[in-house]
């Protein structure tokens, strides 16, 4: 009997997440972002319009700089907590 994977997603994403922890690939694809953020790819879509997300065009496609993501996300945290706050 064939070894069958039941759950396809979780080897992509321990692929995806080998790709963001290498130092020789700090860039992120819209799908890999998806991962790391736990987000659906029309999340990502719309923060990139609104220009909320740091981003940059590598063609057709959008890549992100992980070391850019990392700020923004702290910078969303700590506005977060003043909002919290007041």
């Amino acid at each position: 009997m064939r070894n069958v994977r039941l759950n396809s997603q979780t080897g992509q994403e321990r692929e995806a997440l080998k790709r963001i922890s290498s130092d020789m690939q700090p860039l992120l694809t819209v799908r890999d972002l998806c991962l790391y953020l736990k987000v659906h790819p029309s999340t990502i879509y719309r923060l990139v319009k609104t220009q909320q997300l740091p981003a940059f065009n590598a063609g057709r496609d959008w890549r992100f700089n992980l070391e850019d993501i990392n700020r923004w996300l702290a910078r969303k945290e700590v506005s977060t907590k003043k909002c919290l706050e007041e």
